[in-house]
């Protein structure tokens, strides 16, 4: 096999190739050419590999090698073609790999990568005499890092920076960290935002890179779109996964929209290091061997970028090392001509020379890693739900604007900080490296606590936003001679739907008749009674036609009159307009669920497992078969609730691993079945007692769903997809679902939501197939609760009590429209306010603030105010792959609109005002409506 090497010696040039021997046991070998030596090695039991260097050749040239094995041997002959040496330049790109937390607690990260900075400046300064392919250079891998160093380093160090950046030496990139599959939408949008601050500084932002995880966001092509962010560079770590493409591959990736970034699938984002290359002993014959055989494969470049740290570690300072080593081996060898580099010289040199000819895939880029958030459940869920109530959040606020009303500038810092706690947690890293094989150490508790508080903060944060934001929103919600429940819809389509609030018995007593009526159109309200508190109740109300950006006014009328018991279901079958529930006594789950519009049973009986039934599997590694699988056992079915909006059945199991497990003890599992009576909607609410167990064990819920020829479809982080078309070698063992799963067919579509769990295996339990091609299966679902299944960084154990929920519906209508508007509703409750009776000065039973016209194919992801001037943004997606127009007018005389214009996602300008937004096919656009 030839090698990249040519050098010279004496006016001679010589190349060399690799042989292979497989040797029966240790032993000596000689190779022989033209009557000479060329090389006397020993060997060992197995396969063997030797570089021999022969004088290079121009062309194709036949030899003849002979061999002696151990010591005189017959000696044999093989006629070996020589070809000519393929010109390499490898460029290698030093970087710290930004992981918050792992090596050392999550605290000190920030402050040592700044000081890479300086000490990445001081290098360049120590080394501008050296030959230009062997002077430092680094990537900054956080655009985290960079604009919390702009922000804190004196003007003169920033000077410094920006002058090693224009010279090519340094280079800033956009990704704010290594982020899981955890983070939506909405985070990423507020994730890019540094890259504003640090354009503003001067800095050009063209590559993004996304380090040791394998897999990122599908929404990335959108959102980088007219920023200037053009490659994306993925250092892929291959553990607990499989890698696209066989060799490092560039390709036009893109959304499904079609907007495309150039991506380079590269090897592990520290292969340098594998060759020793940050110390002065570099191991360059293993090098070359990795080269050689990525040209035995087929890689079709003769140039190829590696990264490297300054050291063998993530979070690692950056080192000269390399610059003696290519200065050295640069003086001796002719090829391959080593080059220290940043990261986006590679990809120039892809664009320049073969933007025409590579592939094109558009297709989810799936990560095999976020399946770890399931060994943090709780938190997982906590952040979830915070993710989207700060989006609501960010509604009310726009609604405070377009009714001119007053924003502190403080809040946007508010919101910032709920954000970046957000982000923290989404970011891949967990915790310390030892949190498996030491999960009870100083260390691994100090790291999981730290990352634990990004969600606690984010939700301690968020609770007090949405109060200020509801005070701002209140001088529009007028008080009446009774009391008033507004209902308040943030997003951007008109919606229906149950929604749960607290009222204080003041308002409302809890043991007293009342009635709630839409003071818009007089008809009643169901309400329904969920539980009590000493000062007051939870009460569930079914609202309908609630405004985009707007509200609807109900009224609370009381009485003396007692509230009467409630009359409770019998225990197994529960039964509406819409469906017919049955549920099994000896497994405490759904084993028939009849859908009267669609004639249709829901739930294949083919499969051992019935709907909603909790399994336990346990293996004796980690992450390895054989895997085994039990059920919860001593089930009690009992009756629930009979409720005006809602009746219910309560199950009650355990099952080792959970707290109270054996007889005559509480309970482990606790699950109520909740059928809606006015609405086609099903809820699976869970409540589980873990038990602090570190052996690997995981829980599942399982959906085996029945619907004739039907596919799964998801929605991952900015598109929708079918089971099987991601991009190959992606994330196929497990999925997360951002908002739904539906089992779909001709005849309709079951869709399932889950505000707290992502983790969805399609089709079978699927641990350990790592399938790079997977195809359509079964329409069984297994909702993946929690495991503890990595055997580093995430948590050993899981303790206390967990509850997580379900929602569920069917329907004749097909389309991502329909699943993707029933999965936000149900994910992004209504905003309430309720006021005491006062001054009567109600006179807008309901509002609508902005009128958004447009088919129901388009999906408003979020609406915000900008902040910085008298405007709101709106984020727009086409679902159905369909053309889109889009109309905003006033919905009263108080609201002008002076302006409608396209921004990019850090919002500047890309296009003229415009009237109409047009989306293309799955678009995804950015607007900025000026009032």
């Amino acid at each position: 096999m030839n090698t990249p090497v040519l050098f010279s010696e004496n006016g001679q040039n010589y190349q060399q190739v690799i042989a292979g021997y497989t040797s029966e046991n240790a032993g000596k070998i000689i190779f022989r050419y033209g009557g000479k030596n060329l090389l006397a090695s020993d060997t060992r039991k197995g396969f063997n590999k030797f570089l021999l260097t022969f004088p290079a050749v121009s062309k194709p040239e036949e030899i003849t090698l002979e061999t002696t094995v151990n010591d005189g041997n017959a000696m044999q002959h093989k006629v070996v073609l020589i070809p000519p040496q393929k010109k390499w330049t490898i460029y290698l790109v030093q970087h710290s790999h930004t992981d918050i937390g792992y090596t050392r607690p999550q605290s000190e990260i920030l402050a040592e990568q700044m000081r890479y900075i300086d000490y990445a400046l001081d290098y360049c300064d120590q080394t501008d005499n050296l030959p230009d392919e062997a002077r430092f250079r680094w990537t900054c891998e956080s655009s985290w890092v960079a604009r919390e160093y702009i922000r804190t380093r004196p003007g003169s160090q920033i000077k410094r920076l920006l002058k090693r950046i224009r010279e090519g030496r340094i280079e800033v990139t956009g990704m704010f960290a290594n982020m899981s599959e955890i983070a939506d939408e909405n985070s990423l949008f507020d994730f890019l935002q540094p890259l504003r601050e640090i354009k503003n500084s001067g800095i050009q932002v063209k590559t993004a890179m996304q380090n040791d995880v394998n897999g990122i966001a599908w929404c990335m092509p959108d959102y980088f779109k007219n920023t200037g962010v053009k490659y994306l560079i993925m250092g892929i770590n291959e553990t607990r996964s499989i890698r696209p493409f066989d060799i490092p591959t560039c390709f036009w990736w893109e959304a499904p929209s079609g907007e495309r970034l150039l991506a380079f699938r590269g090897e592990h984002y520290m292969t340098g290091n594998f060759y020793n290359i940050e110390k002065e002993d570099i191991d360059f014959t293993h090098m070359i061997w990795g080269i050689s055989e990525l040209e035995k494969k087929g890689y079709p470049f003769d140039r190829i970028g590696i990264q490297f740290s300054g050291y063998f570690t993530d979070n690692a300072p950056p080192s000269t090392a390399a610059c003696k080593f290519v200065e050295e081996w640069n003086s001796t060898h002719e090829f391959p001509k080593l080059k220290l580099a940043i990261a986006s010289e590679f990809m120039e040199y892809v664009e320049e020379n073969h933007a025409e000819e590579l592939p094109v895939y558009r297709n989810a880029w799936l990560d095999w890693w976020t399946d770890g958030f399931g060994s943090i459940s709780r938190e997982t869920a906590e952040i979830r739900k915070t993710q989207n109530a700060i989006q609501q959040d960010e509604g009310l606020l726009a609604m405070v604007t377009l009714l001119d009303g007053e924003l502190s500038p403080e809040i946007e810092k508010k919101i910032e900080h709920i954000k970046e706690n957000i982000i923290f947690f989404d970011e891949h890293t967990v915790g310390a490296a030892e949190s498996i094989q030491s999960p009870f150490s100083e260390n691994s508790v100090k790291q999981w606590l730290q990352k634990g508080a990004y969600a606690w903060e984010a939700v301690k944060k968020e609770t007090l936003m949405k109060e200020e934001a509801l005070a701002r929103l209140q001088p529009y919600l007028h008080k009446a001679n009774f009391p008033v429940i507004y209902i308040i819809n943030p997003l951007g389509w008109d919606r229906s739907g149950s929604v749960e609030l607290f009222i204080d018995s003041e308002v409302l007593p809890p043991e007293k008749k009342a009635s709630i009526t839409d003071v818009s159109t007089g008809k009643k309200v169901p309400v329904q009674l969920v539980k009590k508190r000493a000062e007051g109740a939870y009460w569930m109300l079914e609202v309908k036609d609630i405004p985009a950006l707007g509200y609807k006014a109900l009224k609370i009328s009381t009485t003396d009159e007692l509230l009467s018991p409630e009359i409770l279901p019998g225990t197994e079958i529960m039964e509406n307009g819409f469906y017919r529930i049955e549920v099994d006594k000896k497994t405490g789950a759904v084993k028939s669920l009849f859908d009267k519009e669609l004639r249709l049973e829901l739930v294949d009986r083919n499969n051992p497992y019935h709907l909603g039934q909790p399994i336990r599997e346990t293996s004796e590694k980690r992450d390895t078969p054989p895997f085994h699988r039990a059920v919860s056992d001593h089930i009690s079915v009992e009756k629930g609730v009979q409720g005006t909006i809602w009746e219910s059945i309560k199950i009650f199991s355990d099952m080792p691993g959970f707290s109270g497990a054996g007889e005559g003890a509480t309970k482990g599992l606790e699950l109520e079945i909740r059928l809606y009576r006015n609405t086609r909607k099903i809820e699976f609410k869970y409540s589980a007692h873990k038990e602090i167990i570190t052996d690997p064990e995981a829980l599942y819920i399982a959906f085996p769903f029945s619907l004739p020829e039907a596919k799964i479809v998801f929605e991952t982080t900015g598109g929708i997809l079918t089971q099987g078309q991601q991009l190959p070698g992606s994330s196929s063992d497990w999925n997360v679902a951002q908002n739904f799963v539906s089992v779909r067919s001709s005849k309709g579509q079951v869709v399932v939501v889950s505000n707290e769990v992502p983790l969805w295996q399609f089709s079978d339990f699927n641990m350990g197939k790592f399938e790079r091609y997977p195809k359509q299966g079964l329409p069984w679902l297994y909702s993946w609760v929690m495991n503890n299944y990595w055997f580093t960084n995430f948590r050993a154990y899981q303790e206390g009590t967990f509850s997580w929920s379900y929602q569920l519906t069917s329907t004749n209508d097909t389309t991502n429209a329909f699943a993707a508007k029933f999965a936000w509703g149900e994910r992004n409750p209504f905003a309430t306010r309720t006021l005491p009776a006062g001054e009567n000065k109600l006179c807008n039973a309901s509002l609508r603030t902005l009128k958004i016209d447009g088919p129901e194919n388009v999906l408003v992801i979020n609406i915000r105010p900008s902040f910085h001037k008298k405007s709101i943004i709106l984020r727009l997606r086409e679902l159905e792959g369909l053309p889109a127009d889009i109309k905003l007018s006033p919905a009263d005389q108080t609201l002008t609109i002076k302006k409608v214009t396209e921004i990019n996602s850090l919002g500047e300008r890309t296009g003229q005002p415009i009237s109409t937004i047009r989306l293309k096919p799955y678009e995804v656009k950015f607007i900025e409506v000026e009032i």
